[in-house]
């Protein structure tokens, strides 16, 4: 009967499949790098535009989950590759890439009222966890999609098995916790401040701008709509701080993290980052450019080598051969650190 009810499940999201432009216009053109038939691959993917938010699918939904949490300036059809690599051809997972609220072009904008962290957390659960029911995930989350990732883990530590983290890490807060006060747009990152101006003046030529090293260079998709995760840092207004949505019942004094609260001890973590500057090392780039920025410290690398210093079920490892974007420019070897951790766990 389970076997039957899974198959009825398939048929269910195969009759729901429609088009969609990520995956016609951006999966093989701008993200997949392997040397198959990517658009026989891509015929395998189901878009499903019925959730809470847009889902691209691929495998036997009898098979483990992995679900995939795309950043800033992507989508979800950034993990062609690892689709195709855990998923495609009896692969041993059911892989679910959903999309950010205002990532996508073929649904409505999201009213304002859903423009906030923890709302988006609250999109990817119910996504998750109540309308596709999964469970034991095991969550590959990069770029933004880490920062979110980390509170989705913090606040529904029942749903994750274990989790791969890629190129964005957390600080290790000291005794006093997350510091008080909301940094100004002046006080970020160049891109992030372009982000945040792109989003309040709805310039989408500014944010077009701003996305030219990135693997979809070009791509419509990006518009001004998708600058809402950065005004977030900077939101001050009461009610709309972001610690305080995320962790209401937390004080910031009591945070471990920069981006969550805490982090939960049973859930292993692998975390892979490349080592070439953005821009170099990637295909048509320059060669690659040993990396001198990082959105992490050494305290979280050290902090990952100590979770479990015996078994090592959470490490760190340094993927070669490209900069940001390694599940993209470096698919070969992330797709292998990442085969080779979940063997591991799964003995």
């Amino acid at each position: 009967v389970e076997v039957w009810l899974a198959d009825m499940a398939s048929l269910v999201t195969l009759a729901i499949a429609i088009p969609d432009s990520l995956l016609s216009d951006y999966f093989c053109q701008k993200y997949y790098h392997g040397q198959n038939d990517c658009a026989a691959l891509r015929s395998r993917v189901v878009a499903n535009h019925t959730r809470t938010v847009p889902t691209l699918e691929l495998g036997d939904r009898r098979k483990p989950a992995m679900v995939f949490l795309h950043g800033w300036p992507d989508s979800s059809a950034l993990w062609a590759n690892q689709f195709e690599y855990f998923c495609d051809g009896g692969g041993k997972y059911y892989c679910v890439a959903p999309s950010w609220l205002d990532f996508h072009p073929d649904v409505p904008p999201a009213p304002a009222s859903s423009l906030f962290w923890d709302e988006q957390v609250d999109a990817f659960h119910t996504v998750l966890a109540k309308e596709m029911g999964l469970t034991n995930i095991t969550l590959v989350i990069f770029d933004f999609g880490s920062v979110i990732g980390y509170q989705l883990v913090y606040r529904h530590p029942e749903l994750v098995k274990r989790v791969v983290s890629m190129d964005i890490g957390m600080s290790i807060l000291g005794a006093g916790g997350l510091p008080p006060g909301t940094p100004s747009i002046d006080s970020l990152l160049a891109y992030q401040q372009t982000n945040v101006r792109a989003f309040l003046t709805k310039n989408t030529t500014l944010m077009q701008s701003n996305i030219l090293e990135s693997p979809c260079a070009g791509c419509k998709v990006i518009t001004w709509r998708a600058g809402w995760p950065y005004y977030q840092l900077v939101r001050n207004a009461t009610g709309e701080t972001w610690p305080e949505r995320i962790a209401p019942s937390v004080p910031r004094s009591a945070w471990k993290f920069s981006d969550a609260p805490d982090f939960p001890p049973h859930v292993p973590l692998l975390f892979t980052y490349g080592t070439c500057t953005i821009g170099t090392g990637c295909p048509g780039c320059p060669a690659c450019t040993p990396r001198s920025f990082y959105f992490f410290g050494q305290d979280w690398l050290d902090w990952i080598s100590a979770r479990d210093p015996v078994h090592k079920t959470s490490r760190a490892v340094a993927i070669a051969g490209a900069g940001h974007w390694t599940n993209c420019w470096a698919a070969n070897a992330t797709n292998a650190a990442m085969d080779a951790w979940l063997s591991e766990l799964d003995g």
